[in-house]
């Protein structure tokens, strides 16, 4: 039987959650954004993005790589990208994740 999955904790929502044309798109989760985000656009280490996702840094290995994957298939594949759902629970910004990531700024409350 596997482990109930653990929420994953997430800065603030992608201020622009659809890419590309209509259609078919390929669906990236929340936590899959935010390890891009956190990895690739503010340039954390593996350890950073799970401590603070508040998860272990193999499960962010993971979800990292999943991530890379969907992007790489919208690429290649010419296909939307719409980021959206998965397991995870909104920072409150009441505790500061230590690395200068974590702000009001990147939260968009917008639907």
């Amino acid at each position: 039987m596997a482990r109930p999955q653990r929420n994953r904790r997430i800065c603030g929502l992608p201020r622009h959650p659809r890419f590309g044309p209509e259609g078919d798109a390929v669906r990236l989760s929340l936590d899959e954004y935010e390890a891009i985000r956190l990895m690739d656009h503010e340039g954390l280490t593996h350890e950073q993005c799970a401590e603070v996702m508040q998860v272990s840094r193999t499960t962010v290995t993971e979800i990292y790589a999943a991530a890379r994957r969907k992007l790489a298939q919208a690429i290649v594949e010419g296909r939307g990208l719409v980021i959206e759902g998965g397991s995870v629970v909104l920072c409150d910004h009441s505790q500061a994740c230590g690395y200068g990531v974590c702000g009001d700024e990147n939260v968009n409350t917008q639907s």
